[in-house]
């Protein structure tokens, strides 16, 4: 054997808070009441439809999630 990889998120390793409630939380600073739940359930399909369109370039981080971000926000307050 000369590789084994691990998928920590979500596997091996969990977040506390959860992103869910992170977001919920810091959307609450910024006067929206949004369920953690619901930032939840936006999120896997907002990921897979800006990751498939955009390329993995270090540069391209912060757009990536601001585009993920802007959708799930578009989603859940639509």
């Amino acid at each position: 054997m000369k590789l084994v990889t691990f998928d920590a998120g979500n596997t091996l390793v969990y977040a506390h808070p959860s992103l869910g409630e992170i977001y919920s939380d810091v959307t609450r600073e910024f006067g929206a009441e949004i369920e953690a739940e619901r930032f939840v359930r936006a999120l896997g399909p907002a990921y897979a439809e800006c990751t498939a369109e955009v390329r993995f370039e270090r540069d391209d981080d912060r757009a990536l999630w601001n585009r993920i971000t802007g959708l799930i926000h578009a989603r859940v307050e639509g």
